[in-house]
């Protein structure tokens, strides 16, 4: 099996069982914790950081790169939507940005 392939498989492992473990750990609150913030993005995380170490600085380059793309995104869909559409389509309330991206989501 191609080494890709399998640190590709085990990344999406990881990010599942992180996904799973704040699920089941948040499941009954509708507040904000830091705890499940960290236990959704810190593996994932650091399996990044393994890769960019192991094989090549560029992972961590394209990693970087996408989640600022993708943040800046985020905040453009939410603000057309709002304005399209005269609503919010979502709001976040730790670390927002105008209301429509927060800095939590760039990881993500």
């Amino acid at each position: 099996m191609d080494i890709i392939l399998l640190f590709s498989i085990i990344f999406i492992v990881i990010s599942l069982v992180g996904f799973l473990l704040a699920y089941l750990y948040g499941r009954k609150t509708t507040n904000f914790r830091w705890s499940e913030y960290l236990a959704i993005i810190i593996a994932p995380l650091l399996f990044i950081v393994f890769l960019g170490i192991y094989f090549d600085k560029k992972i961590l380059l394209v990693f970087s790169a996408s989640a600022v793309v993708g943040f800046i995104a985020e905040g453009i869909v939410g603000f057309v939507y709002e304005k399209v559409i005269g609503q919010r389509l979502w709001t976040y309330n730790y670390l927002s940005v105008k209301g429509h991206t927060s800095i939590l989501s760039i990881p993500i």
